[in-house]
C-alpha cells in the first residue's frame, strides 16, 4: 500500500498527500494521456499528450518531469506556444535509461498558460519497477476554519484510473475543550461524519495522546522523550450516522483521589472517562492532547489533530470557583465575621 501523511492541527494548516492540482476554472488545454512502456533495455518511454478544449492565443508551456525516490525533480522534456496551441497533439516520446529509474519513479505532465482566465493542470504517474503502476490525483476541500465548529475534508484518490472518494466532516473539534468541572475527560465528545464513494466503511486505527508534564498518570504508556502519554481508541457509529471516539483499552480510577489507570490496582474500579487526580487542578488546567487517526482507505493516510483541554471549575475547592465545597461561618463579636471553607481533597 502506498503511504502519504497528512497532519492537520485545530484552527492550522493542512499538508497536502500529493502535488496533484486542483482544478479551479476551466482549461484552455487539457491533459488528455501520460502513459509509459517497457523496452527491451530495460527503460521506459514516456508518452504524453494533450488536447485543445478552447480557443485561446495566449502562451501554452509543455513540460515533463521526473522525480526518483522522492528527490528533486528533474526537468525531462519542455515545449512552448507562444500563441497558443492549434490542434490537439502530443509531445515527443522520451525514453530513460533503466539506470535512469529507481525504486519509486514519478513522471509528471504539466500545463501551462500565461491566459489570466484557464486554470493550469498536472498529472502524475507512478511507476515502480516491482509492478505497481498506478496513477494517483488528490483533491482537498477546506470549507471553514475547523476552529469555528465545522470543518470539511474530501480526499480524491485515482488509482488505476479508478476514482475513490473520502469525504470527512468533523463538526465540533475545536482547538481549545472545555469541560465543566475538573473530574473526567470523556473522548465520545467529538464527533464525525464519514462517507466514501465507493461505499467503503471507515477503516481506522485511532490513538489519544495527552502531555504528562507532572508525571501524574504513570498508569499509562508514556514516549519518555515527549512525555506524551497514550490510549488507544475505537470508532463507533450512533444512530443518527455520527461517528464518535471511545477509549479502546479498559480504563480504572481510585474512587478516593480519582488516581486513573490503564492497570487494575485493588480499590479501582473500572470507567469509561479518563479521571484526574484531584490534588492537582492547577497543574492539570492546561493539558495538550493529540487525537490520531490513520486511516486504511484507497491510500493509507494519517490525520492527527491537537487541541487544549481545560476546566471551568474544580472539583473540590473554594466555593466561588468549584463545583463542590462546605462553607461554615464562625461569628467573634462586634460584627467580625469568618467564612471558612473547609474542602476535603
Amino acid at each position: 500500500m502506498w503511504h502519504k501523511m497528512l497532519k492537520l492541527t485545530f484552527g492550522l494548516t493542512l499538508a497536502a498527500l500529493t502535488s496533484a492540482s486542483t482544478p479551479m476554472n476551466d482549461y484552455a488545454v487539457r491533459v488528455k494521456e501520460l502513459s509509459y512502456r517497457d523496452t527491451s533495455s530495460g527503460g521506459l518511454i514516456i508518452h504524453a499528450t494533450y488536447y485543445k478544449k478552447n480557443k485561446s492565443t495566449y502562451k501554452v508551456t509543455f513540460q515533463l518531469f521526473h522525480t526518483v525516490d522522492d528527490g528533486d525533480s528533474v526537468l525531462l522534456e519542455e515545449e512552448t506556444f507562444p500563441s497558443g496551441i492549434p490542434s490537439d497533439g502530443e509531445l515527443p516520446d522520451y525514453e530513460l535509461k533503466a539506470t535512469q529509474i529507481g525504486k519509486d519513479n514519478a513522471f509528471t505532465f504539466a500545463i501551462t498558460t500565461s491566459d489570466p482566465s484557464y486554470t493550469s493542470e498536472k498529472k502524475t504517474v507512478h511507476y515502480r519497477p516491482s509492478g505497481e503502476k498506478y496513477l494517483e490525483v488528490e483533491e482537498k476541500h477546506n470549507h471553514k476554519p475547523l476552529n469555528s465548529g465545522y470543518y470539511k475534508e474530501i480526499y480524491t484518490m485515482l488509482r488505476g484510473y479508478e476514482i475513490s472518494e473520502d469525504y470527512f466532516i468533523f463538526d465540533n473539534f475545536e482547538e481549545t475543550v472545555v469541560e465543566p468541572v475538573y473530574k473526567y475527560f470523556d473522548i465520545r465528545r467529538f464527533r464525525f461524519t464519514y462517507h466514501n464513494s465507493k461505499g467503503k466503511t471507515l477503516n481506522a486505527t485511532c490513538r489519544f495522546s495527552f502531555y504528562d508534564a507532572f508525571n501524574l498518570f504513570p498508569g499509562f504508556p508514556i514516549q519518555e522523550e515527549t512525555m506524551f502519554r497514550s490510549i488507544p481508541l475505537t470508532i463507533y457509529a450512533d444512530s443518527d450516522g455520527y461517528y464518535h471516539f471511545a477509549f479502546g483499552a479498559q480504563l480504572y480510577f481510585q474512587p478516593t483521589t480519582y488516581q486513573s489507570s490503564m492497570i487494575y490496582e485493588e480499590g479501582y474500579r473500572g470507567t469509561s472517562f479518563l479521571y484526574f487526580p484531584k490534588r492537582y487542578a492547577d497543574q492539570l488546567n492546561d493539558i495538550n492532547c493529540l487525537i490520531n487517526i490513520d486511516v486504511d482507505s484507497f491510500f493509507d493516510y494519517n490525520i492527527s489533530a491537537t487541541f487544549s483541554l481545560k476546566y471551568e471549575k474544580k472539583f473540590f475547592g473554594h466555593c466561588n470557583d468549584s463545583a463542590y465545597c462546605i462553607e461554615s461561618e464562625m461569628d467573634y463579636g462586634n460584627n467580625v465575621k469568618e467564612h471558612v471553607y473547609e474542602v476535603e481533597l
